[in-house]
C-alpha cells in the first residue's frame, strides 16, 4: 500500500509536468512544421530549397509554400499585391543586406485563374525560377524571408500580410 502511494503520488505531479513541457514545445504544429513563418489570419508561409548548401553561380529553385490552417477553404489571389525578399550576406563578422523582388511562377494548377482555392490544411506552392546567379552573387553564409501581401477589395478572398520563414544557404565559392 505504501509503494502503491508513493508511486501514485510521483504520477500525480510527473504526468501533468510532461503535459505542460509538451504543450510548450509542441506548439499548434505538426511535427517538423515548426520552421513555417508566423501565422496570419489562418494562413501560413515558408521558404523551402531542395537543399542547404551550392556552389556560386549553380542554378537554385525556392519553393514558396502558402498553408491552410484553418478547418474551411480559403481564397486567395493568384498573384500577391507586393513581395519583398530581404537577403542578408554575412562576411568576416558583419552582414550586409539587400532587398529585391523575387519573380516566381505560379502553382501549376492555377492556370489562368486569378484566384487560388486553399482547402482546409492543404499547401499551394509556388516555384522560383532558378535564378542562383542573380541573387547569391558572392560565397558565403546567406539568409533570406520573404513578405507577401495580399490585398483585394472583394470578399471571400483572403487579404493579409504573409511572412515566411528564416531561410539559410551556404554558398561556396565556385572551383
Amino acid at each position: 500500500m505504501f509503494r502503491y502511494t508513493i508511486i501514485g503520488n510521483m504520477f500525480s505531479y510527473v504526468v501533468p509536468l510532461f503535459m505542460a513541457l509538451l504543450a510548450l514545445g509542441c506548439g499548434n504544429y505538426e511535427e517538423g512544421e515548426a520552421d513555417w513563418g508566423p501565422l496570419s489570419a489562418g494562413l501560413q508561409c515558408k521558404l523551402v530549397t531542395e537543399r542547404s548548401e551550392y556552389v556560386l553561380g549553380q542554378p537554385i529553385v525556392i519553393e514558396i509554400h502558402i498553408k491552410n490552417r484553418t478547418d474551411k477553404q480559403v481564397i486567395i489571389y493568384q498573384s500577391p499585391s507586393r513581395e519583398e525578399t530581404v537577403f542578408i550576406r554575412y562576411e568576416g563578422g558583419t552582414s550586409k543586406s539587400k532587398t529585391d523582388r523575387v519573380e516566381y511562377d505560379p502553382p501549376p494548377s492555377s492556370g489562368k485563374q486569378l484566384f487560388l482555392i486553399i482547402p482546409a490544411g492543404a499547401d499551394v506552392r509556388y516555384m522560383t525560377p532558378e535564378y542562383g546567379r542573380d541573387y547569391f552573387d558572392r560565397p558565403g553564409r546567406w539568409e533570406m524571408r520573404s513578405t507577401y501581401v495580399f490585398e483585394y477589395v472583394d470578399k471571400p478572398v483572403w487579404t493579409g500580410k504573409l511572412k515566411s520563414n528564416l531561410l539559410r544557404l551556404n554558398i561556396l565559392p565556385d572551383k
